[in-house]
């Protein structure tokens, strides 16, 4: 389904949103002010020194431009192992347009390796989960373009850091919900951290609520405080009515064996070893490729449908992610 692009105009050449009447990010200190509040309140630096955790899964409430994105990454790759990965998840109901989204990421000279990367595999402004991969498959960005709750609500994951962006409790109300602070919680686990530039009752009172211990910190430039704290309540499994709903529990193999070198089987080996899972693959013939997958020819498109379905959107979001993954 097609979404509202975000309605941006330009005041000293810095984003503003014309729907919540606020700017994108900070004009001055943009990159200090998203360090400070999101990286460096989550501690992120000592994480990443933790080698134990080969995968650091971040979630955002609120793309925008995704400077917090960005800077995240290129720190990612400064500072960890070639082993580790990560993986940000985040969301947007407005997405910028492509071409707004490239004059507001020139403005950071020095993110622009990771920028042309984000930039040559940006969707449209579809609803659905879009998996963009970076630094040759070190870095997966899931960007889900829709509504935050409705977004969060249909995913599984395990989150050990929360940046709660998105524009002020009072011009975005949406973004700040009891329910949504409850879905937060139940991707969440012990230990789990978040931060937020914001310090309204409302948002430290429901994050309370749904299990996160709470604290103020000192604000960056004129914002005189902040929140951060850490998930301690209890997510223990329910079991529903659908048990065939319920995904197993993940356990990372160290080596894998994959019978077949056709395209199915070289890219599910090439998706391993972006994993840092070791591949063996058994093929009978002495190449590559030499049965139905040795076609010279093939086509791929997308089967959608005249009014928009969960499948439909399915098909496009991979339609989509096959485009990125040929380029």
């Amino acid at each position: 389904m097609p979404l509202k692009p975000a309605s941006i105009t330009w005041q000293k050449n810095t984003p503003y949103s014309t729907d919540f009447e606020d700017f994108y990010f900070n004009s001055v200190q943009s990159i200090e002010d998203s360090l400070y509040v999101y990286f460096d309140a989550n501690k992120l630096s000592e994480r990443i020194s933790d080698t134990t955790q080969q995968t650091l899964t971040i979630a955002e409430t609120g793309f925008g431009t995704g400077l917090n994105f960005l800077l995240t990454a290129q720190l990612w790759l400064e500072q960890s192992h070639t082993s580790q990965q990560l993986h940000f998840i985040s969301v947007e109901n407005h997405p910028i347009l492509h071409a707004d989204l490239q004059r507001t990421l020139s403005k950071w000279p020095n993110l622009t390796s990771l920028s042309n990367e984000l930039l040559g595999q940006y969707p449209q402004p579809c609803s659905g989960f879009h998996r963009i991969s970076l630094a040759n498959g070190r870095i997966t960005l899931t960007l889900m373009f829709g509504d935050a709750l409705t977004c969060y609500q249909s995913l599984h994951a395990s989150v050990d850091a929360w940046y709660l962006d998105g524009f002020s409790p009072s011009r975005n109300p949406d973004m700040w919900t009891e329910n949504l602070f409850n879905t937060i919680a139940r991707l969440s686990h012990q230990g789990s951290t978040f931060s937020t530039f914001t310090a309204a009752g409302t948002v430290r009172r429901g994050l309370q609520s749904s299990g996160f211990t709470v604290e103020k910190r000192k604000g960056f430039g004129l914002k005189r405080e902040m929140l951060t704290g850490t998930y301690t309540g209890n997510n223990e499994v329910s079991f529903s009515k659908t048990p065939w709903f319920n995904l197993p529990s993940v356990v990372k193999p160290s080596e894998v064996t994959i019978i077949g070198a056709g395209l199915a089987g070289a890219t599910t080996a090439n998706a391993f070893a972006n994993r840092g899972i070791k591949v063996n693959i058994l093929e009978s013939a002495s190449t590559a490729a030499t049965g139905g997958s040795g076609n010279r020819q093939g086509a791929l498109y997308a089967k959608l449908p005249i009014k928009p379905t969960k499948q439909g959107e399915l098909h496009l979001s991979g339609f989509l992610f096959s485009l990125n993954l040929l380029k």
